[in-house]
Order: structure tokens, then sequence, then C-alpha cells
């Protein structure tokens, strides 16, 4: 029986060959063309799926393209819209500089006219009349300033020249009202030591400068105007109408010092405080200690407190908007009131660069008070540090005295008892002989805490930038 089973499959497996046999090749050839057209099939995919992704990326790298182009357009077309309104600004205004000096001319030659057909009948003398025309506008200038020869006319028109000159922005008609009326050292603000009339006051200019009619701002009639105030022809002839720039700036720095540290100002600029009872809390806290705790009357109140109103505020709530609109409205009046206060707050520190040494040790004081106590003056606005950074002479302090050249923070702070780090030293040095800052650089060696390696480095520093003064005062100083 076991022979049988065991030949049996033997048997089969030579039935199979010798029927299968012929055609084995056969087979073999049919499979691997199934193989071959099964991998052409799976290339022919991965190919597609390859084009599919390439078309898609091409796509969406146009995409790309498309909006970045329009973004770059729209950017573009909005610049070039202000350029063409700021130019279009710009035009109106210097048209109107041109009106008027067209007008001044006109009204020169107007008026040489009316003299001559009042008094000048013979021909010699309208001859005589018309060759002492202004040859140019300096003898224009010159001829318009010596009309004015009343002391009080001379002043109020320097004073006015001055502060256009010094300005570091324009300045509205009631800020230049201010302006001129302050001066330094005044103790209070007065209304009744400001010029009532500022257009009769301009006219001690002589047609030399113009209000701007939309925005109420004071410019030179041309730019021309400056640089005859500023030459030293006037200085010689006119020296009533001179313009020193750096004293006019450092007086102007001396009138918003001044202005500041009025005692008006102690409430007016200061900044809000929160009390150790929250807004919120008030109302409940004056009835629970006003009322019995327990009786009745006292929880009918704090029940209405809670209740609210029918808008759904509740009474602090209320309390506490109005104290906050009567702060803008207190905000909105200052500024009405007190037009120069914006502008002195945001320049002071720049008027006063180069020091305030023409007055007294008490402006010197007062300049001070606006850096100390600039935690409720609102006095540091406009600077990229805070008080805490004063205090800690922090190299942001540092960095940005120099970069401003603003000698008198830095006779401050290097004349304080506060000790400054070498390395803090070293970025006050290096930064102002790489700047060529020579009153810088000699206010540092006069505080006589420069080590010799920071003047070694502030040497190369200067020589790097072609500074040859500040070389040579190091070198005085010892630097190698």
């Amino acid at each position: 029986m076991f022979l049988v089973h065991s030949r049996l499959p033997k048997e089969l497996l030579v039935s199979f060959e010798a029927e299968f046999g012929p055609y084995e090749g056969e087979i073999a050839r049919l499979s691997q063309e199934v193989r071959d057209e099964a991998s052409l099939a799976s290339k022919q995919a991965q190919k597609q799926e390859n084009e599919l992704q390439a078309i898609e990326r091409l796509e969406a790298k146009q995409h790309r393209q498309s909006w970045t182009k329009f973004k770059k357009d729209y950017h573009a077309s909005k610049a070039e819209e202000n350029n063409r309104h700021l130019e279009i600004n710009r035009c109106r205004l210097e048209k109107k500089r041109f009106e008027a000096l067209d007008a001044l001319s006109t009204y020169t030659y107007q008026k040489t006219y009316r003299q001559i057909r009042k008094e000048c009948v013979p021909d010699k003398l309208i001859l005589a009349a018309l060759n002492d025309l202004p040859r140019d506008l300096p003898e224009t200038f010159r001829r318009i300033l010596c009309r004015y020869t009343e002391a009080d006319d001379i002043d109020i028109g320097r004073e006015i020249f001055r502060w256009i000159a010094v300005a570091k922005r324009p300045l509205t008609v009631e800020e230049l009202r201010e302006a001129i009326g302050t001066k330094p050292l005044q103790e209070t603000w007065s209304d009744n030591s400001y010029i009532n009339d500022m257009k009769k006051a301009m006219a001690c200019c002589g047609n030399l400068v113009f209000i701007e009619e939309e925005q109420q701002t004071v410019h030179f009639t041309h730019g021309s105007v400056k640089q005859y105030l500023l030459s030293d022809a006037v200085q010689e002839s006119l020296s009533k109408h001179f313009v020193d720039l750096r004293k006019a700036d450092g007086d102007a720095g001396a009138v918003c010092v001044t202005y500041l540290n009025f005692p008006i100002f102690n409430q007016q600029v200061a900044r809000k405080v929160d009390n150790s009872i929250s807004a919120t809390d008030i109302t409940t806290t004056v009835v629970k200690n006003s009322l019995p705790l327990g009786q009745f009357a006292n929880k009918i109140a704090l029940s209405l407190l809670r209740r609210g109103d029918k808008t759904g505020k509740s009474i602090h709530h209320l309390l506490k908007d109005a104290a906050g609109d009567i702060d803008v409205n207190r905000q909105q009046n200052s500024l009405k009131h007190y037009p120069f206060l914006p502008y002195a707050k945001q320049f002071w520190l720049e008027h006063t660069k180069q020091g305030i040494d023409p007055y007294s040790m008490k402006l010197r004081r007062l300049w001070r008070n606006l850096i100390v106590e600039a935690s409720w003056r609102d006095t540091l606005s406009g600077v990229p540090w805070t008080l805490e950074d004063w205090e800690n002479r922090a190299a942001s302090v540092l960095q940005w005295i120099v970069e401003q050249n603003h000698c008198s923070l830095a006779q401050l702070i290097l004349g304080s008892d506060v000790e400054l780090t070498q390395p803090k030293l070293l970025i006050f040095v290096k930064g102002a002989a790489t700047r060529g800052h020579a009153r810088l650089i000699e206010i540092s060696l006069g505080s006589e805490k420069v080590s010799q390696i920071i003047l070694d480095l502030g040497l190369q520093a200067a020589a790097a930038g072609g500074h040859l003064d500040v070389v040579e005062r190091l070198r005085n100083a010892g630097a190698k």
C-alpha cells in the first residue's frame, strides 16, 4: 500500500512533464512578457505622476510670481500716488512762496512808482529813482530790514526770524506766539506776557515770512531769506537782525526747559496714578464705610450697585467712564490753552544738545528735573530708552548720546557720581572717535575716567575715520 502511494506522485509528475514539457519555454516567455508589460506600465504611471507633479509645481510657481508681481505693482502704485501727492503739496507751497516773493517785488516796484509819481516829476529824478532799484535779492532784503528802526519792532522781528530758523519743524502761529513770549527762567505761565495780535507782530518781518493757510504754520518767504539772515553781510551791516544759529538754538532750548517747568504743568503733564482702591471698587467701598454693616440701607445700596442701570453698566463703571472723559477733556484743554507744550516736550532735549552754558545754575537744575522727573512729566517720550536705562547708565543710553552728539547729557553722565564701567566708557569714547565728535572726546577726557587702553582704541577709531582733530587731541592725552 505504501509503495502504491509513493509511486503515485512520481507518476503524476512524469505525466505532467510529458504533457506540458513541450510548452515550458512558451510559458516562461509569456510569463516574462507579462512581467515586462507590468514593469512598463509601472514606469509609465510613475512618469505620468512625475509630469503631473512638475505641472503642479510650475503652476504654483507661476501663481507665486504673479502674486509677487501684483503686490510689487500695488506697492509701487501706492508709492507713486503718495509721491505725487507730496509733489503736489510741495509745488503748492513753492508756488505760495514765489507768489509771496513776487508780491514783495511788486510791492517794492509799486512803492517806487508811487514815489516817482508823487515826488520825482523831472525826468532826471525819474531815471535816478529807477537806477536806485534793488540789484538783487540780498539788496532787497537789506532795504526791507532797514525800514524798521524802532527797537521793539526790531526785537520782535529778530525773535521771529530766530525761531523760524532753528525750529525742528514748522511752528504754528500760536506755537510761535508762546515761543517768543516765553523768556528763560520765567517763573510762571501768564497769558499777559504773550503778544495779542501775531499778524501785526509778523508785519515787523516785512513780508520776509508768510503763514501757510491750511496748517497755519509760519515759514520764510524763500530759502534765500534764511541764508541772508545767517550771512556775514548781515552780521556786519545789520547786526541787530543777524541770526546766530548756535546761540538761537541754545536760547530755544532754554525757553523749552523754562516752559516745561512752569508750575501750572505739575498736574497738566502728570500721568494718572492708580490709587490703592481700584476704580471699580470705589463706590462699593464708600457705601460700606459710610453706612453701618447689616443695616437695611447698606444692603439696598450695595444691591443697586451690583444690579447696574438699564444700559447694562453698573454705577461704578459709569463713574470710571466719566473719570476717563474728564482726563481726555483735560488733555484737550491743555493742548488748546498751551499750544507750545507738545513742541517743547518733543524737542527740548534736541535744542539743548550743545549745553545751556550762558544761563545760570538754576536753568541747568530745571533741565535736570526734566530727566529725573520724567516718569510723571513724560518728557523723555521721544528717546529709545527708559528712565530705568538712564539710572543704570545702560549701553543704549550711551550709544544714543554718541549718535546724537548730545554734549549736555554726556557732561551730566560723566560728571555724576555714578561709576561707569570700562566697557561702557569704551562704547562712548570709541563711538565719538569714529564719528569725529571732538567735543564729546573733550568731555570724556575731562572726566579723567578713561583708561589707557580706551584711549588707544579711540585713537585707532579716529584714525580709521580720518578725523585728524580727534586724533591730535587723543595723542595729546597720551593715546598710542
